[in-house]
């Protein structure tokens, strides 16, 4: 059963015993009235008689009555003697207005909270809530359905259920409007556009990487998402923002709003008077939270701070919208309290533009004074005389210039690290042979792999802990000078200090020194990088499982919570991270730790 402006109409099949469909009506509700194939079969008395398209009377079937939302199905037989054959109609019909009056009264009411289920949102406005991580909207016009965003599923098996439930056929479905080049918003468009034929837009800027379907960065974003596997994405229209979409009845305008990714659109419609405005992740929840977390990862992930600031100033120069409908709603179970509504405020949607724009100023104005010194495999000077040499081996070489003399962090990737350093060091008219000193931040074989190659063009020590000269002894040849950072006095770190550090990984260190006023912060496994959920399950598990030191590892964040570095340049960078830490976010890294440790405890 779905809901139409001026009527209702459900839908009835009639069952043999077997179970088997061997008819299917169309009724409406009119008012008080029920009517079949458009005639009136009832009065006041709301008497339904059942009949086929032959207008017969049906006999020896069963009545089956289906309730959009729910997954209940009410039956009543239909008797085949002929002396109760009229009592049995009458009755069955009985059955179904009741059961369809209660249907329609629960499709029918309009909710605009945002519920984790198929709800009638508003108008012909539909929410199909249960897509996680993300969800859709489809609007039924009068020339078919527009479908917003279509989840991540590649087969559509949630949404088409939901469309089911509302009773809405996907054969109708003509129009498909994308949002974003997000893989929760887009994977099953090409599904749909197969099954339906119904044309897909996007942004323009977007294009490329929907038809190309990928990279992985580009339409993963920051999100770990195991077992969904990318496909291409046909585009049949490229929106730049300023067009009108025409769906009968039904007027879509595009917003181009790039900044979460380039091509990001929002699409505004007028429906029973109320400006309704299908957001995507530009504004991904009507909580206030907006896509702005893409901006302070590296370029890969195709955010712009600038962009998005220009958005949010273009958004609020336009009217508020009465209904916002973003990509991220936090909804609520069926029968669950409390629940967002859609429903918003002139007051509050200018609060939510005002909180992004303050924001995306500030992250402008900090990329201007410091850098965009995102840690992406891009070598770059990060400051006068400290450099990043780019991801060997996926993992980070640092290098700081001390007076021309050079101390390089990082000794992993076996023998292909020294022509990597040499050939990065060139790049900024530096030389290997000035390198004075090997830093690594851990002792592991993996951290360690690149020393043998490295010391035999180098005559420098390592600077390693009591604990990492212990480990490497064995593994390097026995002329290897180290420099032990218990000692009292080791002049050859220059501006240098070292930490040594324990409970996690093998014998690590961290290194901190201070430049042009800033401090900053070398560190291989500890602390661990929050944003990073794999690592940060992996040293849950190992502390847990008593692999670990949880006494030593605690201990070890107290030690750097002192530091509270301007600059974090850890050895496994994540997301591509900007080097550059604001606010409270080195304290926020050491709570997310400890959190860790408490987790394990509970292991």
């Amino acid at each position: 059963m779905t809901p139409c402006d001026d009527s209702t109409h459900a839908l009835i099949d009639c069952l043999d015993a077997g179970g088997r469909l061997q008819a299917r009506f169309l009724v409406s509700f009119t008012g008080t009235r029920w009517a079949e194939k458009g005639s009136i079969v009832g009065g006041s008395t709301t008497i339904l008689r059942i009949v086929d398209h032959n207008d017969r009377s049906k006999t020896g079937l069963v009545a089956s009555v289906f309730l959009p939302g729910t997954h209940n199905r009410k039956t009543c037989p239909i008797m085949t003697d002929s002396g109760s054959r009229k009592r049995s109609v009458v009755a069955c019909a009985v059955l179904v207005v009741v059961v369809s009056g209660l249907a329609l009264w629960r499709v029918s009411s309009v909710s605009p909270v945002f519920r984790d289920q198929a709800t009638r949102l508003a108008g012909r406005v539909y929410l199909l809530g249960r897509l996680n991580p993300s969800v859709a909207y489809v609007v039924d016009t009068s020339d078919g359905l527009v479908l917003v965003d279509s989840g991540i599923e590649p087969d559509c098996r949630l949404l088409l259920s939901q469309m089911d439930e509302l009773g809405l056929d996907v054969r109708r479905l003509k129009k498909i409007l994308l949002t974003h080049a997000h893989v929760d918003h887009v994977q099953g468009a090409m599904y749909l556009r197969r099954l339906t034929g119904a044309s897909v837009f996007a942004g323009r800027a977007d294009c490329d990487i929907l038809r190309a379907g990928g990279p992985p960065s580009a339409l993963f974003s920051t999100f770990e998402m195991p077992g969904v596997e990318l496909h291409a994405t046909e585009i049949d229209v490229e929106l730049d923002g300023g067009e009108i979409i025409t769906s009968g009845d039904c007027r879509f305008e595009v917003i181009a709003t790039p900044g979460h990714t380039p091509g990001s659109l929002c699409f505004v419609l007028q429906s029973n008077g109320q400006r309704v405005l299908f957001s995507g992740d530009t504004v991904s929840s009507i909580t206030g939270d907006l896509g702005t977390y893409a901006t302070r990862v590296a370029p890969r992930y195709r955010a712009d701070a600038g962009d998005y600031l220009e958005t949010l100033n273009t958004l609020k120069a336009l009217p508020p919208p009465d209904l916002l409908l973003p990509g991220h709603p936090r909804t609520v179970g069926e029968g669950e309290p409390g629940g967002v509504n859609a429903s918003i405020t002139p007051m509050a949607w200018r609060d939510i533009l005002e909180a992004g724009i303050d924001e995306m100023q500030e992250l402008v104005e900090r990329h201007r004074a410091d850098g965009a010194d995102f840690l992406d495999a891009t070598p770059r000077e990060l400051m006068r005389g400290l450099f990043y040499l780019g991801d060997y081996d996926d993992k980070a070489c640092y290098v700081l210039d001390a007076q021309g003399r050079l101390f390089l962090f990082g000794a992993h990737g076996g023998p292909g690290l020294v022509e990597f350093v040499e050939m990065r060091l060139a790049q900024f008219d530096r030389r290997l042979a000035d390198v004075v000193a090997i830093l690594p931040a851990s002792c592991s074989v993996e951290a360690t792999s690149g020393l043998s190659s490295l010391l035999r063009r180098l005559e420098c020590p390592i600077v390693v802990s009591r604990a990492g000269r212990t480990e490497l002894k064995t593994r390097l040849p026995e002329d290897t000078r180290f420099v032990v950072l218990e000692d009292m006095n080791v002049p050859e770190l220059g501006p240098i200090e070292g930490i040594p550090l324990g409970g996690y990984g093998v014998a690590p260190v961290a290194f901190r020194f201070e430049r042009d006023g800033k401090r900053v912060l070398v560190s291989g496994a500890i602390p661990v990088n929050p944003d990073s959920h794999p690592e940060m399950e992996r040293l849950i598990v190992f502390l847990g499982s008593g692999q670990g030191d949880v006494t030593r590892y605690g201990q070890s964040l107290s030690r750097l919570l002192r530091d509270n570095p301007d600059l974090w340049l850890p050895t496994r960078p994540v997301h591509g991270q900007n080097a550059n830490l604001y606010d409270v976010r080195w304290p926020l890294v050491i709570r997310e730790n400890r959190n860790a440790i408490s987790r394990s405890l509970e292991w």
